[in-house]
């Protein structure tokens, strides 16, 4: 951990994060075999050699200067030479793939302040298990809110980061429109992603803004709009 309660914290500032040991030797190892160009370079090297080996050959022959079994063994090691560069040149896809992965691994274990604020909570010690959806921090922004909104994953692929959302409250029917924060897997439910949309309190009478915690809004995406869907 660390912040502590009272703490002034920006957006993406590290608050904290879980164990990181394992998951860090995996990316390390992912690391050095991507950035590893050695095997690919040699096999990219002795692939050209065997090239240019091959088109001399070709010439010796015709000027009958080197025997025809000569330019089949050229040919051959040539061939050999391409396809070892080509299985070289495969498993950098491969450890691309894996690199991200393990990066992305590694990334997830940091918990991120996605707002500007002040830390008001601190929900867990160090040595405590978490998972995905685990409430560890809360921070305090008393200049927008956040509304967390779980929707069907093709729903929310016709939302894109920063979009503003009309909202409208299911109690006053008053309307205002929502920034996309962020879109990420909702951990309840499979095919269901969460769109987190941040709302500037300015955009509330003042005499509002003190009973908005806990009340409800239907927001209006884009999908939505097009089929005219109350």
């Amino acid at each position: 951990m660390f912040v502590k309660p009272g703490d002034p914290v920006r957006k993406g500032q590290i608050l904290g994060h879980t164990e990181l040991n394992d998951i860090k030797l995996q990316y390390d190892l992912a690391k050095q075999s991507l950035e590893s160009e050695a095997a690919l370079n040699a096999a990219k090297g002795h692939a050209d050699a065997w090239t240019i080996n091959r088109e001399e050959t070709e010439v010796a022959v015709r000027k009958r200067n080197a025997e025809k079994s000569r330019l089949e063994w050229a040919t051959a090691m040539e061939k050999m030479y391409q396809a070892t560069h080509k299985t070289q040149t495969e498993l950098k896809i491969t450890q691309q793939i894996q690199y991200d992965y393990w990066k992305r691994e590694y990334e997830n274990r940091f918990l991120i302040a996605p707002v500007d604020g002040v830390v008001s909570e601190v929900l867990l010690e160090v040595g405590k298990n978490v998972n995905f959806a685990t409430h560890v921090f809360t921070i305090n922004d008393e200049h927008s809110y956040s509304l967390p909104v779980s929707v069907p994953a093709p729903l929310a692929a016709t939302v894109n980061l920063n979009d503003r959302l009309p909202i409208r409250s299911t109690t006053d029917q008053s309307v205002t429109k929502a920034k996309v924060e962020s879109i990420t897997d909702d951990p309840q439910s499979v095919g269901m992603k969460i769109i987190r949309l941040l709302v500037p309190a300015a955009d509330f009478p003042a005499s509002s803004r003190l009973q908005l915690s806990g009340k409800k809004f239907d927001v209006l995406l884009p999908e939505m709009a097009s089929r005219e869907t109350p």
